[in-house]
């Protein structure tokens, strides 16, 4: 990518630790918390991947979207590098972030898979059992994170906020199935629409 180096990026680790996070009968995954402290080129870069533009630092609405793919595609590229740094792998449907603390202290926040259970088995629409409450804690819950992206996203597309979106949507067929994950989508996409008064062709 054009103008954006990532050769001279390094991490200092300073504290991890991590825990066992278990839902019954959903997930169980390894939550490690790794506390690092950048060198000036990994702050540099990851200031470089941040958008602190709006829609009107720009001409065109699609001039603003293939900034936000830019600065998106950065962040990706940022982020792989702090995992290799870091040895993580982080495998499909797994979780990961880092944040910023203060100054050159970040955060990293990955959630491993140690384990699956019937996960397939467990559909939002089962009979009333154990297994239907806690699926439909689930479903609730992302529900309730996509509104929340949904209103956010009304006035203006944020990059990190469709990538959070991405994610929850495939934590939603992961853990409910195909069907409640595009039923998810389609209340995304309807509330979206509500916030910003279009009105659907249907």
């Amino acid at each position: 990518m054009k103008d954006y180096n990532l050769d001279e990026v390094g991490i200092e680790i300073l504290s991890e630790t991590k825990y066992e996070d278990k839902f019954p009968n959903v997930y169980n995954v390894m939550v490690h918390i790794i506390n690092v402290r950048m060198n000036p080129q990994a702050v540099s870069t990851y200031y470089d991947a941040k958008s602190e533009n709006d829609r009107f630092c720009y001409k065109t609405h699609q001039e603003y979207l293939d900034h936000l793919a830019e600065m998106d595609a950065r962040m990706k590229l940022w982020e792989k590098k702090i995992q290799e740094l870091a040895g993580i792998t982080v495998r499909e449907e797994e979780g990961f972030s880092v944040t910023q603390n203060v100054s050159e202290f970040f955060t990293i926040v990955y959630m491993e898979n140690i384990k699956k259970y019937g996960r397939k088995k467990i559909k939002y629409q089962k009979p009333s059992t154990m297994a239907m409450y806690e699926a439909d804690l689930v479903y609730d819950q992302i529900e309730s994170m996509l509104g929340g992206i949904a209103e956010d996203n009304a006035d203006c597309t944020c990059s990190t906020c469709m990538s959070t979106k991405d994610d929850l949507l495939s934590l939603a067929k992961e853990l409910l199935g195909a069907d409640a994950r595009d039923e998810l989508e389609n209340f995304y996409d309807e509330t979206v629409a509500e916030w910003t008064g279009e009105e659907s062709d249907e």
